[in-house]
């Protein structure tokens, strides 16, 4: 869970990540998934192991394959998607180290704006609710306001969101 200072906000590294319930609920999931990943880890592979490595690499790969597999085909296509992992990149040039130019990181952070729906379905009990002022964040998520995660992706073997 996440400790909350006397005025209800988030004692997190970077406030975006609490502006409203959907967003601060994904920031939750990964934190346990990325605990999750420790816990099996040390379990596994005992002493000796460089511990925050190895779960910072696992939890990397398996972002960098949502991105690939789920978000970015959903977003602009397969075939693009397929196409670049087939001839590769043709603008973006680098030296040494691949980055993310600024330009880039603001313009595609912006391109999610225009994403937000009009309501949302938390679980099967919290419905038509709009990110503003419903769901806004900077406070504690209400127990009826949990996101059941099955009302947003597609998991197998159960009915599609």
């Amino acid at each position: 869970m996440c400790r909350r200072n006397p005025q209800g906000l988030a004692l997190i590294a970077d406030s975006r990540n609490d502006v409203h319930t959907v967003i601060s609920q994904l920031h939750l999931a990964f934190l346990r998934f990325h605990n999750a990943v420790v816990d099996n880890l040390r379990s596994a592979l005992g002493p000796g192991l460089n511990l925050f490595e190895e779960a910072r690499r696992f939890c990397t790969w398996h972002y960098q394959w949502i991105v690939l597999r789920e978000f970015l085909p959903m977003t602009v296509g397969p075939a693009l998607v397929d196409q670049i992992r087939q001839e590769g990149h043709v603008v973006y040039a680098f030296e040494d180290q691949p980055f993310i130019p600024l330009e880039f990181a603001d313009a595609a952070y912006r391109f999610g704006h225009p994403q937000i729906r009009a309501t949302y379905q938390l679980n099967h009990s919290a419905r038509d609710l709009t990110i503003f002022p419903d769901l806004a964040g900077a406070r504690p998520v209400p127990s009826a306001r949990v996101v059941d995660w099955r009302c947003f992706f597609a998991f197998p073997g159960r009915e599609a969101p």
